[in-house]
């Protein structure tokens, strides 16, 4: 999904169910260099912003990148193949 359809997501939601939660899911998030601008363009369109991530690229820096997008939580996955 590129960036301005993933706006058009969020402005439908924003419009449709203000006060929802939106999760970042899937693939891995942290990948995307438009991950925070998203985020934010949720915050402002009143969703409650989460991240769902598998936890290998969170770090220190990511975090306050995170807390000033207006991310409200962070859901890590833990799984194994054994």
């Amino acid at each position: 999904m590129t960036t301005q359809q993933a706006m058009g997501v969020v402005e439908q939601l924003g419009d449709f169910c203000p006060g929802a939660m939106l999760i970042l899911t899937e693939g891995e998030p942290l990948l995307r260099e438009d991950l925070c601008q998203i985020a934010e363009q949720a915050t402002r369109r009143g969703l409650s912003v989460v991240l769902g991530s598998n936890g290998t690229l969170l770090s220190a820096e990511w975090i306050p990148r995170l807390q000033a997008a207006g991310f409200r939580g962070v859901g890590v996955s833990l799984d194994s193949i054994y």
